[in-house]
């Protein structure tokens, strides 16, 4: 059992969690679609590339600004700057110049948030619950079911967005954004209080780089902490290509529809609810130290299976009910349990493995690092998919993946110290 203290802390997070995805996750299906109708589709690439450019430049710095002046003032600034976003989406003409300006606050915004919300968490959870969970199995099962419910929330958020772009317009769901955004600012400023976070009470602008410097300068100093961090930034590069390159032509593939690949899809979405909170009483019975075991079973079995369906299932763009019962099976029975527990482990451990004066500028190093290895990656893997078809950009995902779990091994057989002079790992 946890105190009151935590209970009422994770009730905080999963508030602010899903009511700001539910939020965000509106126009996510159609966004895009709106940019290309208004300015075609190179004009769009340019616009997405500028938004990830602007985020990879200001990711690091802008998570030293959250361990400087604490999470919630960074939250409101973020959260501010995504209302701007869409009442102008709403208001003005759109152009390339005006979707440049939008860009360029979109990607500051999702630099901001990148990490932020769960800095918060991670920091007072071992504030306030101190040695009541040493391996964080209560954390983690914790996490897990959020995560879980979380699939819930997504799929409402998706649909309505889509019924009321459907009925009414795309410019009104924008609109319908920035007015709930202004009371998500409130929100985060009454849950956020004050006495929730490790703050500094004078913020001044040495302070700041000495967070700026402080993040990297950890994770340059301790092995442990670099072999993690850049394991797991190429672990996550797999699933870049994957979401990008592989999914829904894969979906689609095996459908022949844009309706059935969303079956499909909302399928393993839902169907991975209830496999994911029995996932989150399952993962209390792994150690910290199998991480790198279960996401390397998870990706072992996974992409081989995948390339061995297509090479005996080649896709046509038509509806295969062989193909898509297997990958609907492969996508619950392997995804929707070993994928699940190792995030929750991944949770446990950085809890842990960061300290929490570098946390928001490590936890938005993180993406930084993704962005830079994902650039390359996505080149190669995309060349590979033309070249050889979908096994071509699996292959590409699996070599990558393979890579980020071997360093993260490496992370769990080197000491580690902590601030608080407690020994990461320390059940190894």
């Amino acid at each position: 059992m946890i105190s009151a203290k935590a209970r009422q802390l994770i009730f905080k997070y999963m508030m602010l969690d899903y009511f700001g995805m539910i939020i965000i996750i509106l126009s996510s299906t159609f966004y895009i679609l709106f940019v290309i109708d208004q300015i075609g589709f190179a004009q769009a690439s340019v616009i997405v590339s500028l938004t990830m450019f602007v985020q990879l430049l200001t990711d690091y710095p802008s998570g030293s600004i959250g361990d400087w002046i604490g999470q919630r003032w960074v939250l409101t600034i973020a959260n501010l700057c995504y209302m701007v976003v869409y009442f102008l989406l709403f208001l003005i003409d759109t152009n390339i110049t005006s979707f440049i300006i939008l860009a360029t606050i979109l990607g500051f915004a999702n630099a901001m948030v990148s990490g932020a919300l769960q800095t918060w968490l991670d920091n007072n959870y071992k504030q306030v619950i101190g040695d009541t969970d040493p391996e964080r199995k209560i954390y983690g099962f914790s996490m897990a079911r959020i995560t879980s419910l979380r699939r819930l929330f997504l799929a409402i958020g998706v649909i309505f967005g889509g019924f009321i772009a459907t009925l009414l317009s795309r410019r009104f769901v924008f609109l319908l954004q920035g007015s709930l955004i202004t009371f998500y600012i409130l929100l985060i400023i009454i849950l956020i209080t004050k006495e929730d976070f490790i703050n500094n009470d004078q913020f001044n602008l040495k302070d700041y780089f000495k967070f700026l410097k402080g993040g990297i300068g950890y994770t340059i100093s301790n092995k442990a902490a670099s072999f993690f961090i850049f394991g797991l930034a190429f672990y996550n590069v797999t699933w870049l290509i994957w979401g990008n390159l592989i999914q829904m032509p894969l979906y689609f593939g095996y459908t022949g529809s844009d309706s059935l690949a969303g079956i499909l899809r909302s399928s393993i979405l839902l169907l991975g609810i209830p496999i994911g909170m029995y996932m989150a009483n399952l993962s209390k019975q792994f150690s910290n130290k199998r991480y790198p075991h279960v996401i390397f079973i998870h990706v072992f079995l996974f992409f081989p299976l995948l390339i061995s369906l297509l090479i005996l299932l080649p896709i046509n763009n038509d509806l295969n009910l062989i193909g898509f019962i297997f990958v609907l099976l492969l996508q619950i029975t392997l995804t929707s349990t070993l994928f699940y527990i190792g995030e929750t482990l991944r949770q446990r451990v950085m809890i842990d493995i960061i300290p929490s004066e570098h946390r928001n500028a490590v936890y938005s190093l993180i993406p930084t690092l993704i962005s830079l290895f994902g650039i390359p990656l996505i080149l190669i893997a995309g060349f590979c998919t033309e070249s050889f078809g979908l096994p071509g950009g699996i292959v590409i995902a699996f070599v990558v993946s393979i890579t980020g779990i071997f360093f993260i091994f490496l992370s769990i057989k080197l000491p580690h110290y902590e601030n608080s002079s407690k020994k990461l790992f320390n059940q190894i």
